[in-house]
């Protein structure tokens, strides 16, 4: 999968710009400001239907002319494909080789996108929310129904959330919730699928960690939130009742589950059931990564993940990710960056990354074939590849 063009019209303070991308590694640089990141807003926009700075994408538009509009032409294993994207008066439009898509959910499933930002360490440190996100994604991409069952779940719970509000002081009994059957159902099939990704994600991650030479040996597993067992679940679910009324929100499910990284050797890889909040869902025996891992060597972990998911993709579909980093270089040492490079390169990736360093400044990157752009000013110009 690759982009071959890429057209942005009125995305911040591009006015316009047309890149012919290659199928390799795409090189874009220039001052802070200049435009580079939003080049990676507008392939992201594509993909996912926001921006990875962003959820509002009004804020994306430029008040001249006061609209937005992103097309590209995507290679992949269906064939070459048509994609656009426009926001105008606060509405949206999706299309795909010339006829009116119905949501962003068909454009995504066109164009797989990895992440790499100056925040890339948050997906360690962060919140449960950000590693959901990432196994979700994941997830839409080699599993067709998982994003209808999701939605499913999420209808449910916050149909449920709402009767819950609404319960404070009429007395009600775990027996008359009328949403609590269908939370648990599609809950624990949620979970399921999580839970099987990550035990296959597991070994990709260990073989990416092992090329970055990250010098720690960690493991992943899923902490299911408090739904693991059918029965269990149930029974959990009329335990914490009084408390979800209380606080008119559902305690337990997928929405409070979490990806752990951890010390390898300190636990079960296999899964563990944190059913009392992200204190206990980041840890298995004690050996929390966030809590050992230096910020570098937790950007290391971050680029294994994407790495890893970037395989197992391409394992179960045979379909590549584009990869998308901003902030080339910032961080890691060159050898680090070279180990990562080195191993897209061995996937066969698209990789399109920004730097305010001009090519010439980074010596291993000549090692590196690659199509180099220089953005000024919202304006983008192809220069010769290295």
């Amino acid at each position: 999968m690759h982009l071959q063009r890429l057209h942005i019209d009125g995305l911040r303070n591009i006015s316009a710009a047309d890149l012919e991308l290659g199928a390799g590694f795409n090189y874009l640089y220039g001052d802070n400001g200049a435009g580079k990141t939003a080049i990676l807003e507008a392939v992201h926009v594509l993909a996912r239907g926001r921006s990875f700075r962003s959820n509002s994408l009004e804020r994306l538009v430029n008040k001249e002319p006061g609209s937005l509009l992103v097309r590209a032409e995507v290679s992949n294993r269906s064939g070459t494909h048509r994609l656009g994207f426009a926001r105008t008066d606060a509405k949206n439009q999706y299309r795909i080789d010339g006829q009116h898509a119905d949501g962003f959910a068909r454009l995504a499933g066109q164009i797989a996108v990895q992440t790499l930002l100056p925040d890339a360490s948050d997906l360690v440190y962060g919140s449960p929310g950000e590693r959901r996100r990432f196994l979700d994604w994941g997830l839409f991409h080699v599993k067709h129904d998982h994003l209808s069952l999701a939605r499913q779940y999420n209808r449910a719970l916050m149909q449920r959330n709402a009767w819950l509000k609404s319960q404070e002081s009429s007395g009600a009994t775990w027996q008359e919730d009328p949403w609590v059957e269908s939370v648990v159902d599609h809950g624990l099939q949620l979970n399921k699928h999580r839970s099987e990704y990550v035990q296959r994600l597991q070994q990709p991650f260990r073989e990416s960690l092992s090329a970055l030479s990250v010098g720690i040996d960690l493991a992943l597993a899923y902490g299911w939130g408090g739904l693991q067992d059918e029965a269990e679940s149930r029974k959990k679910m009329s335990e914490s009742f009084a408390r979800d009324v209380k606080f008119g929100a559902t305690q337990r499910g997928p929405h409070r589950a979490d990806l752990l990284v951890t010390a390898q050797g300190a636990g079960s890889p296999n899964g563990v059931d944190p059913s009392d909040g992200s204190s206990q869902t980041a840890k298995i025996g004690g050996a929390k990564a966030s809590e050992i891992l230096s910020r570098g060597q937790a950007k290391i972990a971050a680029s294994a993940l994407v790495l890893a998911q970037v395989e197992l993709q391409r394992q179960e579909i045979g379909e590549n990710s584009i990869v998308l980093i901003d902030d080339f270089g910032a961080e890691l040492d060159a050898e680090h960056w070279r180990r990562f490079l080195s191993t897209l390169e061995r996937l066969d990736c698209q990789v399109i990354a920004t730097s305010t360093e001009a090519p010439g400044n980074l010596g291993w990157l000549e090692q590196i074939k690659c199509d180099v752009f220089h953005v000024e000013q919202g304006k983008v110009g192809a220069e010769s590849s290295s």
